[in-house]
This record gives structure tokens, C-alpha cells and sequence, in this order.
């Protein structure tokens, strides 16, 4: 694993020159409008077909729709939005923290451009590259933010392994936040 540099980031991730995902400066995390997230369910119909789109997505986007502004201790919808390619990529759930002092990473849904993943290896790799963008930038953001706690939930085994690597060499990077994994959950703190 070697060290990548990001922003004010330093996380040991490990990224390939592919160009077939995103790279970490091609994404952001913004808030969705309710146009933002009409678009989005378009093009993941389209990706998806209207019956795979209806069985795996129909409920998450709901549930987006009625999370569209983040509240306090509460569960909020983000989009991944890939700059290069101008549309987005995953649906994050997010919990911000009462006055700011943190923030948590519940799920993250992908774009059905990467369901092919586990068939073909440049999907794969974007696959990759797209949640090692999600972590780099739901860390950047929080430490920018000066955000005191983030957490990110290991829901998948293939996830939870990334964040227990993360933290594991998360000791030799020179960062203001201390990183320990706690059950499911990864951990920075300051």
C-alpha cells in the first residue's frame, strides 16, 4: 500500500492510472436538489434498466427524497458528483453532528455503471477508485470542516477491510486526527 497525498488528506490508499474511474480531484460530495436528484434517477433508470432500477433503487431514491436537507443527528443524503464526467456516481447517507463536531458515513450506493465489477476488471477498477474517492473526500471535508469525529461504516466485508487497512497505517501518516477502528466503524478523532 503506498501513500497517496490528497488536499490536506493523507490517507494510504492506493490508486491506479486507469481512465476508466474517477479520480480523486474529478469528485465531489454536494448536497442533492430535489432537480439534482429527479436527473440522477433518469440516468440510473437508464443504466439500470426500469425493472433492476425498481427491485435495487426505487427505495433508496425515495428515501432521498424525504432526506434532501441535512438536519442534526439525522440521516441525509449527499451525492457523489464526478466533475469529468458531469453525473453522479454514488448516493452517500451522512449524519452530521450537532454544531458540527461530527460526522458519519452510513451507506453509499453506486451507480449502476460499476454493478459490472465483479465481471470485468476495468470496471473493477474504477469500482475502486470511486470508493477510494468517497473516503478521501469524506475525510477531506470533515478536517476541513475541523469536524472533531468521523466515522465510516464498514457495511460490506470488501469495505470494512479497506478501513481496517486504513487504520492500520494510519499511525505513520502525519495527521492531527487519531484513527482506531471500533467494531464496524472506522474512527478518526482529534
Amino acid at each position: 500500500m503506498r501513500l497517496t497525498t490528497y488536499s490536506r488528506v493523507q490517507i494510504g490508499l492506493s490508486m491506479s492510472s486507469s481512465t476508466e474511474g474517477p479520480h480523486y480531484s474529478d469528485l465531489t460530495i454536494k448536497p442533492f436538489t430535489a432537480a439534482d436528484l429527479s436527473t440522477v434517477a433518469y440516468d440510473w433508470v437508464d443504466r439500470a434498466g426500469s425493472d433492476e432500477f425498481e427491485v435495487e433503487l426505487s427505495a433508496v431514491f425515495e428515501w432521498c427524497a424525504d432526506h434532501l436537507v441535512p438536519l442534526p443527528g439525522t440521516g441525509h443524503a449527499m451525492q457523489v458528483y464526478n466533475t469529468k464526467h458531469g453525473r453522479t456516481q454514488a448516493i452517500l447517507e451522512m449524519v452530521d453532528g450537532k454544531m458540527g463536531t461530527m460526522s458519519k458515513l452510513l451507506k453509499i450506493w453506486v451507480s449502476p455503471e460499476f454493478w459490472p465489477a465483479d465481471r470485468d476488471p476495468s470496471v473493477r477498477t474504477g469500482f475502486k477508485e470511486l470508493y477510494a474517492g468517497i473516503l478521501v473526500n469524506v475525510i477531506g471535508d470533515g478536517m476541513s470542516k475541523g469536524t472533531e469525529e468521523i466515522r465510516i461504516y464498514g457495511r460490506t466485508e470488501a469495505l470494512l477491510t479497506i478501513l481496517s487497512a486504513l487504520q492500520s497505517e494510519w499511525g505513520v501518516l502525519n495527521s492531527p486526527m487519531s484513527a482506531t477502528m471500533e467494531g464496524r466503524w472506522f474512527v478518526l478523532r482529534k
